[in-house]
């Protein structure tokens, strides 16, 4: 697990080649069912992973033009809506969101629902959704996108209940990471990785990247 790593005295580049293979492991498991759903039908004698992926974002992920001005629709993804120390450390900034400005979604990737803070959560956020276990990546992925969200926030990275292979299939056409792991996820599939220079070291932020 990339998130124990942190805690060890080895080379940061070893540190960021962990999260690497990790964050691959998520896309290709994610881009493999895809790609047994397409195979599964008889008139697709042939179809690659890339073929699946191509096909499915056209038909899942496309966005038309809206209507209008909008605002701008934030998701925060995550197993942590329980009592847990992310959604301790969390849930005050999502309350306090401005909601002329912004929608906000929370997209809960855990079943256990009798938390203060997923209460809380649920009783003055609507768009807050569950993303049962028993939901495919894909079939997640395509709730996000249908929500038409603009910037999809992973609360998890590489710690316990993630579940980055919804993230990597890019149901979101900005996508970041942050506050449970402060390390670099190694994802190509994360654009920005947001810490504080407190937590994270100068060399920790080069190797990083954006992300």
């Amino acid at each position: 697990m990339p998130y124990h790593s942190l805690h060890y005295p080895i080379d940061k580049s070893m540190i960021r080649s962990i999260a690497e293979v990790y964050s691959k492991v998520c896309s290709d498991k994610a881009r493999s069912q895809l790609s047994c759903k397409a195979k599964s039908d008889a008139s697709e004698p042939k179809v690659t992973d890339a073929d699946a992926i191509r096909t499915w974002r056209m038909e899942n992920i496309a966005r038309k033009p809206e209507d209008g001005p909008s605002r701008l629709r934030i998701g925060y993804i995550s197993s942590d809506f329980v009592d847990h120390p992310t959604a301790d450390l969390i849930v005050r900034s999502l309350l306090l969101h401005d909601r002329d400005r912004f929608d906000v979604y929370c997209y809960s990737i855990t079943n256990h629902a009798n938390s203060e803070y997923r209460r809380a959560l649920k009783n003055h956020i609507p768009n807050f959704k569950n993303l049962a276990k028993k939901d495919s990546d894909d079939k997640c992925a395509e709730i996000i996108a249908q929500d038409g969200i603009h910037i999809l926030i992973n609360l998890n990275g590489h710690t316990a209940g993630d579940r980055n292979g919804i993230s990597s299939l890019r149901p979101a056409p900005i996508q970041v990471v942050y506050l449970a792991y402060p390390g670099t996820t190694g994802a190509d599939y994360i654009d920005y990785n947001v810490s504080a220079r407190s937590v994270c070291s100068r060399l920790t932020r080069r190797l990083s990247g954006r992300r």
